[in-house]
């Protein structure tokens, strides 16, 4: 059965710039992705961490012709977890009245093409 939903919630222990190369969301899983999420499906990315959080906002935009935010700024975030299910994680970080930041983008209509992300260094 094809994906139907893709949600990375606080994905990352590894926030500072020197551990970039640990993370999760890198442009070989944002293809993978692309690949295989079927048009109009969505990826669901939050996290506790702004930062963590632009960083992998930025590398499914990156993406524009398979990805579209549907919040239009990159300084904005949705104030409420569309799943209506917190993760442990986030009723932690609610509970002490800190931020969670979130966002949601959709599969565009436009095929996959194996051979334009190649192009880009994505194998």
């Amino acid at each position: 059965a094809p994906l139907e939903y893709v949600s990375i919630q606080y994905p990352d222990p590894h926030f500072k710039n020197r551990h970039e190369k640990r993370r999760v969301v890198t442009p070989e899983l944002v293809s993978t992705v692309a690949k295989y999420l079927p048009e109009g499906k969505v990826v669901f990315l939050q996290s506790d961490i702004q930062s963590v959080l632009d960083t992998m906002r930025e590398r499914f935009r990156e993406q524009s012709i398979y990805f579209e935010d549907e919040i239009e700024s990159v300084e904005e975030y949705m104030d409420v977890n569309p799943l209506g299910v917190p993760t442990e994680r986030e009723l932690s970080v609610l509970k002490k009245d800190l931020p969670v930041f979130r966002t949601i983008l959709r599969r565009t209509s436009v095929p996959f093409d194996a051979t334009a992300m190649v192009d880009e260094g994505i194998e």
